[in-house]
C-alpha cells in the first residue's frame, strides 16, 4: 500500500495546459490524500502527432443540446481548468524530441529503487515509445470503453449506437505498441435511457476516482491483475474518432430515444407491484416466477422490496410503500396468512428522509432491523419493541456512509455486512458492492474489507435480498442494473468469503420476461413456506 509519500512519484503528461475539469477533480482528489508526493507535469506541444485534443462532432454537440433541455444536464465535466490553477510546480512544455531526451529522462523518471516512478498518461494516446521503456518506471492511463479505446469525451457513444446496456472505464497499466495493456482497476457502468448526457457525467464523475484508488493500493491491485487470469488486458491501439457514419447513426438513435422519453412521459407508467407463491420444497426458494401472484398496491403508490420472515409460526410481510404524492417511501407490514391472504397493511417506520430495504433478522432471540437510509448517510439499526409492529430506533452502525440495500450474513464465526456504496452523491448507487465485517451484527466498529469494493459491475453489485446457505454452500442474490434499475436479479454464490479474500460467481439470471406487462423486476427473499418477488408493472398510463 502506498502510503508513505516518499515511496512514489508521479508525472502527469497531458496534451494541454487545459485539462478536463473531470481530470481537474481527479488530480486534485490525488494531492488532497498525500500533499507531500513527489509530483510534475509536462504538456505535450502541438508538434507532437497525435497531441491535439479530440472536439465533440457538431452533431453530438446539437444532440447534447437537446438532451440538456430535456433533463437539465449541463456537462460541466467538460469545462476546462488550467493546470497552474492546480500545481505550483513547474509545468514543462515539451515536445517529442525533449520527452525522449535522455537527461529529461534521467532527471524526471529514473530513480533509485526506493522509489516508485509512475507516468500518468492524461494525453488519452499513445505515448513515444521511450516512456515504455525506461527501466522501473510504469505508465498509467484510463480508458473509456470496452469496444475501441476511445478518448473520455465520446464515453459511451458506440456502446449507445449498438445498443449496449453498458460502458466499461477503468485504470490501465499501459504496454509499447503491439502489446497488450493491464487493466488494473475496472468498472461496469449502466448505460442508462433516461439521459445519455447524464449518464455521461455520472460515468466521468464515477471514473475520475478510479486513479486515486488504485495509487493509494497500487502494490495490491498490481499483483491482482498480474495474477488474476479473469482480468482481461485490452489492446493498444492508437484511439479513433467516431466516422461520419456512426456520428448520424449515433444522432438518429438519439433523437429516436428524446421521441419515445417524450411520448412515454404522457401515454405511460408504471408501478412496482409484488408477487408471492407457496415453496415447492421447503426453507428453498421457489424459481417459477410465472406461477407467482400479484400483491396489488393502491394505485396512488408503489410497494416494493419485499422481506418475509417467519416469526412464531406466523408469516409476515415487510416492504417499502412509495407514495406517489409524497415522494419519500416508508416501511409497512402485513402478515400472510396459510391460505395465502393478506392481513391488514399497517404503517411501522416513517421519517422526514426515505426508507426501503426493511432488512428484518432475528438475533439472540430478538428482532431486529437495519432499512435502507443511504439518503441520509448512514445505516441504522432498529429493535422491535413488539413485533412486528412498533420498532424502536437504538444507534447507528455506521455513520457518513451513503450505503444502499445492507445486507448480513454470519459465516465462519464472523458477521459481514454486504452493501452498495456511493462515495459521493453524483455517483450510482448500484455499481460498488463493498462488505464490512465484526464479531456482531449490532456492532458499532465495522471494518471494511481489504478487497473493497469486492463488484464494481452494474450488473451484478447491489443486494437483491437475504444472502442465505444451502447444503453449506452461500448465495448471495444481486441485483441486474445494467441498462436501466431494476432490469432483473441473479443468483451469485460466494465461493470465498474470509478477512484477506472474496470472490462469487453468478449462476442464474433472471428477467421478468414471463409477462410482457412486466418491465421490472430487483429482489427476491423467501421464508419456510412462501417466496417473494417484486417486479414493475407496465401500467399503461393508468397512474397518469
Amino acid at each position: 500500500m502506498i502510503n508513505n509519500n516518499n515511496n512514489i512519484k508521479l508525472h502527469f503528461i497531458t496534451n494541454t495546459d487545459s485539462i478536463y475539469l473531470w481530470q481537474y477533480e481527479m488530480i486534485s482528489s490525488i494531492l488532497a490524500q498525500q500533499p507531500s508526493l513527489d509530483v510534475k507535469f509536462s504538456v505535450l506541444e502541438n508538434t507532437f502527432v497525435g497531441s491535439k485534443q479530440t472536439s465533440l462532432p457538431f452533431l453530438l454537440k446539437l444532440a447534447y443540446k437537446l438532451d440538456k433541455r430535456l433533463a437539465g444536464c449541463q456537462t460541466k465535466l467538460l469545462e476546462k481548468k488550467s493546470l497552474e490553477s492546480l500545481s505550483n510546480n513547474t509545468i514543462y512544455k515539451l515536445s517529442k524530441a525533449s520527452l525522449c531526451d535522455e537527461s529529461f529522462i534521467t532527471r524526471n523518471f529514473v530513480s533509485d529503487k526506493q522509489v516508485q516512478c509512475l507516468i500518468i498518461n492524461l494525453t488519452e494516446q499513445t505515448l513515444p515509445s521511450c516512456l515504455y521503456e525506461v527501466e522501473d518506471t510504469q505508465v498509467l492511463s484510463l480508458f473509456f470503453s470496452k469496444l475501441r479505446k476511445l478518448d473520455s469525451l465520446l464515453t459511451g457513444l458506440l456502446e449507445f449506437t449498438n445498443n449496449q446496456k453498458v460502458v466499461h472505464t477503468g485504470v490501465q497499466l499501459e504496454a509499447a505498441t503491439n502489446q497488450d495493456n493491464l487493466v488494473l482497476y475496472e468498472a461496469e457502468h449502466s448505460l442508462e435511457s433516461a439521459s445519455l448526457c447524464r449518464t455521461f457525467e455520472t460515468i466521468l464523475h464515477k471514473t475520475a476516482l478510479f486513479l486515486p484508488h488504485v495509487l493509494h493500493k497500487y502494490p495490491h491491485y498490481l499483483n491482482k491483475s498480474v495474477n488474476n487470469p479473469a482480468v482481461l488486458s485490452i489492446e493498444n491501439t492508437r484511439d479513433t474518432d467516431l466516422s461520419v457514419g456512426e456520428q448520424l447513426k449515433l444522432f438518429s438513435k438519439f433523437t429516436a430515444r428524446v421521441a419515445y422519453r417524450l411520448w412515454y412521459r404522457f401515454t405511460e407508467g408504471e408501478q412496482w407491484i409484488m408477487m408471492l407463491a407457496s415453496n415447492e420444497t421447503v426453507n428453498t426458494p421457489n424459481m417459477a416466477f410465472e406461477t407467482f401472484e400479484r400483491i396489488m398496491p393502491p394505485k396512488s403508490e408503489f410497494w416494493a422490496d419485499p422481506f418475509l420472515i417467519e416469526h412464531q409460526e406466523k408469516h409476515y410481510l415487510f416492504f417499502e410503500v412509495f407514495p406517489f404524492e409524497r415522494d419519500l417511501g416508508h416501511l409497512s407490514c402485513m402478515e400472510v396468512h396459510d391460505d395465502g391472504t393478506f392481513g391488514e397493511v399497517v404503517k411501522i417506520l416513517e421519517r422526514p428522509y426515505h426508507f426501503s430495504y426493511p432488512n428484518v433478522f432475528e438475533y439472540e432471540n430478538q428482532m431486529y432491523m437495519v432499512p435502507e437510509t443511504g439518503g441520509y448517510q448512514c445505516i441504522q439499526l432498529y429493535k422491535a419493541s413488539s413485533f412486528p409492529y412498533k420498532w424502536d430506533f437504538q444507534y447507528n452502525l455506521m455513520d457518513g456512509i451513503r450505503a444502499f440495500d445492507s445486507t448480513f450474513i454470519e459465516h465462519d464465526g464472523v458477521w459481514w455486512l454486504f452493501a452498495t456504496v456511493s462515495e459521493t452523491e453524483k455517483c450510482a448507487t448500484t455499481e460498488e458492492l463493498h462488505v464490512f465485517y465484526a464479531d456482531s451484527p449490532l456492532s458499532q466498529d465495522w471494518t471494511p474489507h481489504p478487497a473493497n469494493p469486492i463488484n464494481t459491475f452494474a450488473s451484478s453489485a447491489r443486494p437483491a435480498g437475504k444472502i442465505f446457505k444451502e447444503e453449506g454452500r452461500l448465495y448471495r442474490p444481486s441485483q441486474d442494473c445494467a441498462g436501466s434499475y431494476g432490469a432483473g436479479i441473479n443468483v451469485c454464490e460466494i465461493i470465498t468469503l474470509n478477512k484477506e479474500h472474496y470472490e462469487e460467481v453468478i449462476l442464474s439470471k433472471r428477467k421478468p420476461d414471463w409477462d410482457k406487462s412486466l418491465i421490472g423486476l430487483h429482489t427476491l427473499n423467501f421464508d419456510s413456506k412462501y417466496t417473494v418477488i417484486d417486479v414493475i408493472l407496465d401500467t399503461g398510463g393508468l397512474l397518469k
